[in-house]
């Protein structure tokens, strides 16, 4: 696969129940196309530290926000080229700075703090934030998903992911891609990616669907899911 290692663009998410999924993509039809990867599984490790500091933050919904998660296309295996990425949030749009890696030298790196082989400025700017933030592997999160892309405009790209699971434990790539559903049941949740505003065409579609844009994060929905009860977390939240 090729990929760039650097980019910017807005993003939004949606909803979709099995209804609207049909007709959203049978309205794209002649608009925008299914990559040659058809259907895949995404699989990301996300770290935190033992604050849960990166996700408690990004709930609070701040103007700026980071993550660093570990993602691979498939099971890999300890030889497979993986993604080390920053994902970062400004006012509504999306910065993105990765490295393709081994696994093996990634999850060494992750777990046990071994050097790895790159040496870029994307390298640096992993390394300094996983060394202030203190971040270690955290939760397993997984999904199905179809990526398209538009025919007039390769920038606009839509991505729909179902069977979005989670675990925490096992979180070595290597041992599947298994967990616990949050998202399932033919649901879906699309992305919308583009360098601008959405295509007047796309936005019809949106409004003709009452379809309406939503703050879904899946590392965000798993630790709401999983720490519900806990009144000292939510103070933190609110």
């Amino acid at each position: 696969m090729a990929y760039s290692n650097t980019f910017k663009r807005g993003e939004k998410k949606f909803l979709l129940n099995p209804t609207q999924y049909k007709r959203v993509r049978e309205a794209l039809a002649g608009k925008m196309a299914v990559d040659q990867y058809g259907r895949h599984t995404i699989l990301n490790v996300y770290c935190d530290n033992e604050y849960n500091e990166s996700v408690i933050k990004s709930l609070s919904k701040p103007v700026y926000k980071e993550k660093l998660r570990l993602r691979s296309y498939g099971i890999p295996t300890d030889d497979s080229t993986v993604f080390l990425e920053i994902k970062k949030k400004f006012k509504g749009v999306v910065y993105k700075r990765r490295i393709e890696v081994k696994y093996r030298d990634a999850w060494n790196y992750l777990c046990y703090n071994l050097p790895l082989p790159d040496d870029s400025q994307q390298e640096k700017e992993i390394d300094y934030l996983k060394t202030r933030m203190r971040l270690k592997p955290y939760v397993f999160v997984g999904y199905d998903r179809i990526a398209m892309y538009g025919l007039e405009d390769n920038e606009l790209r839509v991505t729909f992911d179902t069977n979005i699971r989670y675990r925490y434990d096992d979180l070595d790539l290597k041992q599947g891609d298994s967990g616990k559903i949050i998202l399932g049941d033919g649901n879906y949740l699309m992305e919308v990616k583009c360098a601008g505003s959405l295509p007047i065409w796309f936005a019809d579609i949106l409004a003709g669907e009452k379809i309406y844009s939503t703050s879904f994060s899946k590392v965000g929905n798993v630790f709401t899911k999983t720490h519900e009860g806990n009144k000292n977390l939510c103070l933190q939240i609110s």
